[in-house]
């Protein structure tokens, strides 16, 4: 911490504006300004000035402590941070109770200690326990904290609070208002920024991931609300049809996305005995499953919605789909009832023969592994050919 940011933060927490700061000093409100903008460091007198009116040292004004403050705030981070990759929320909560007795200022340190109670409330009973420490942290994050980042993160958090753990999911809604737009992100500002030649790329990557989550989204609707809403079809056929239009028919593994929306669609209409549209989307989430299927399972996908990132079929979908439709999905009630129809015997002819292929391809490489090699080479390679060794170091 800078000793401008310091003289900003001592001055927020004695609730005084630059102007009134100013008058006690005796100097220009530009003075104040240009010293909490870290333009130079104030006289030595205004030093002492300063000190005496905050109710602190010249040396904690002078950020003399901060090499032993960022040792201890680093280790106490670690330390946060193992406690909750091992699930012992509880212990995390403590940890960060105890180093705000020694930092009570430390603003990121109530964001984490209002994060391990967020967590600790995932058990109903904790929720009336820790609701109104939750509300304590987030209110004076907001009143106080001079960072606007950490100020995000508390609105966020409290609103998840509010919807997930108290039900109130009004009042996280007008929390959530409060929050930055999607203009000031990082998506959006991209594509502005960028090489011209960049630009349409960008774009069209903001817009698959766009329809990406909105699949995602539907799917949680749905379980919620278990296809009551009135507009869940309407979404579901966005969301299906958003995908192959905005990637050409070239989904690569997001056919998996394509086929799990089609299949909320149908099974939408299937519940509702429409069942010309159920019929339809199905054969569309089969279609989207056979094409999925159908990928190299050794080819690297590079990931539509975050660039440079790669992932395998397998990272996608560990089952065949047209095995999950053919042993899963046509079993279950509203499946069932569509099979009366002479439509669904190519359908499923078509599936059957695709999942048979699927599970075929999956057997092969474990036969082939359980072989005897015909010519075994006396001279293989036994040493790997990556001899990197890991680090040992938890990345964090």
């Amino acid at each position: 911490m800078t000793i401008g940011s310091r003289i900003r933060r001592l001055r927020i927490e004695k609730d005084m504006t630059q102007k009134a700061l100013a008058g006690y000093l005796g100097v220009g409100v530009r003075d104040v300004d240009f010293w909490e903008k870290d333009g130079e460091a104030p006289p030595l007198d205004m030093i002492r000035r300063l000190a005496f009116r905050f109710e602190t040292t010249t040396d904690e004004l002078l950020c003399m402590d901060s090499f032993e403050d960022d040792k201890y705030i680093k280790s106490v981070t670690a330390e946060f941070r193992r406690l909750i990759s091992e699930n012992r929320v509880s212990d995390a909560a403590n940890v960060m109770r105890s180093a705000l007795k020694a930092h009570p200022n430390n603003w990121n340190f109530r964001c984490m200690l209002m994060y391990a109670l967020y967590l600790a409330c995932d058990q109903p009973s904790m929720v009336r326990f820790y609701a109104s420490e939750i509300r304590q942290l987030h209110d004076s994050i907001i009143a106080a904290c001079p960072d606007d980042s950490l100020r995000t993160t508390a609105r966020r958090l409290y609103a998840l609070h509010l919807a997930s753990d108290l039900g109130d999911t009004a009042g996280a809604e007008q929390e959530a208002m409060r929050l930055p737009d999607r203009s000031e992100s990082r998506q959006n500002l991209l594509p502005m920024v960028c090489p011209p030649e960049k630009k349409a790329d960008y774009l069209r990557r903001n817009i698959v991931s766009t329809a990406v989550e909105a699949v995602r989204d539907l799917n949680d609707l749905f379980e919620t609300t278990k296809g009551d809403l009135p507009s869940s079809a309407a979404a579901a056929e966005a969301a299906a049809e958003a995908l192959p239009a905005l990637l050409g028919g070239e989904c690569g593994p997001l056919w998996s996305q394509v086929c799990r929306a089609k299949l909320r669609l149908a099974e939408i209409y299937g519940s509702r005995s429409q069942l010309d549209s159920a019929i339809e989307a199905f054969s569309a989430a089969a279609e989207a499953a056979i094409a999925f299927d159908a990928l190299d399972e050794n080819h690297i996908f590079e990931t539509p919605t975050a660039k440079g990132v790669m992932m395998k079929k397998s990272d996608y979908e560990i089952t065949p789909l047209t095995v999950r439709l053919r042993d899963e999905v046509l079993k279950t009630p509203w499946a069932s009832a569509l099979m009366y129809d002479p439509r669904m015997t190519d359908i499923c002819t078509r599936l059957g023969r695709a999942a048979s292929a699927a599970e075929t391809a999956a057997a092969e490489p474990e036969l082939e592994a359980k072989l005897p090699s015909d010519a075994a080479d006396d001279t293989a390679e036994v040493v790997p050919a990556d001899l990197s060794r890991p680090s040992g170091k938890a990345e964090f």
